[in-house]
């Protein structure tokens, strides 16, 4: 099985990114941070704005092209005025 870097994740040839970036959980989850922002009244571009990022992290995260650590879940989360736990409470509950 080849490794490799791709981004700051090490993964285990393409297969196990393809996996991880398509669970139905961590889809939930994606779809937890498009809810909160849509109901923030916010755009893609203005959350890259309020997380100090281009508009393509926040489309590529929404499009599941590419995958949030925690700390980043966290930040979107946060700027788009939720508690973050209690963001990632409401996701397990519904799996």
């Amino acid at each position: 099985m080849a490794l490799g870097l791709r981004g700051s994740a090490l993964v285990c040839g393409s297969a196990f990114l393809v996996r991880a970036l398509q669970s139905e959980l961590y889809r939930r989850f994606v779809l937890a941070i498009i809810q909160a922002r849509e109901d923030a009244g916010v755009t893609q571009t203005g959350l890259a704005k309020l997380i100090g990022r281009p508009q393509q992290f926040v489309w590529k995260v929404e499009k599941q092209e590419r995958r949030l650590d925690v700390a980043e879940f966290c930040e979107i989360a946060s700027a788009l005025g939720q508690d973050p736990a209690a963001l990632i409470r409401r996701v397990l509950d519904k799996a």
